[in-house]
């Protein structure tokens, strides 16, 4: 119980996981339910995202890479994967020039792909071909952060844009859960 506090005071220290707490679990279980369960994840651009894992219910995870660029962050990460004594690794990295090389049967990115794309165009596109990884889960927000405007139209165009522009084939599903699109793609050879 007093994990679970902890994990929830950290995340409602950002509002992009501010926004999800209220639907922690059916949010995973509807990831889960489409793609399975991974024994292995790779969280690019995590924030504190890596808070929501007591509700991920993942018994049988072997590891986990998660990666940001605030140093600071991937400390704090890192001391509290290291007091869960989980196989886990907070990578403090720019995804976006030293692409990830672990392999792992799940890839999270969330709300990030709309940022980055501003950053460098098409860069989504570059990081996704290099990802070693079965699955990539994708997010991005349904509505502004102020509830003003609706983005689905946008940010499906965005995703089918950018998927034209990958090297890989992806087979996608879309499902939304308390307005965040959740984008799942499988790799297929």
């Amino acid at each position: 119980v007093r994990e679970m506090q902890l994990c929830t005071a950290m995340l409602n220290y950002h509002a992009s996981t501010r926004e999800r707490i209220p639907q922690l679990s059916e949010f995973y279980e509807a990831i889960f339910n489409i793609t399975g369960k991974p024994s292995s994840i790779l969280d690019l651009a995590c924030g504190l995202h890596p808070f929501g894992f007591p509700w991920m219910k993942l018994p049988e995870l072997k590891e986990y890479h998660a990666f940001d660029l605030h140093k600071p962050r991937t400390r704090l990460l890192q001391t509290y994967f290291d007091h869960l004594s989980m196989e886990a690794i907070a990578h403090h990295q720019d995804i976006l020039i030293n692409l990830p090389e672990e392999y792992a049967d799940m890839a999270f990115l969330f709300k990030e792909s709309h940022r980055m794309e501003k950053r460098e165009k098409d860069c989504s596109a570059r990081l996704w071909d290099a990802l070693n990884v079965e699955w990539l889960i994708v997010t991005l927000p349904a509505v502004s952060l102020h509830q003003g405007h609706d983005l689905r139209e946008k940010h499906n165009n965005l995703l089918g844009n950018l998927l034209t522009k990958t090297n890989t084939h992806w087979e996608r599903v879309d499902i939304e859960v308390n307005k965040e699109l959740i984008y799942c793609l499988h790799k297929t050879r």
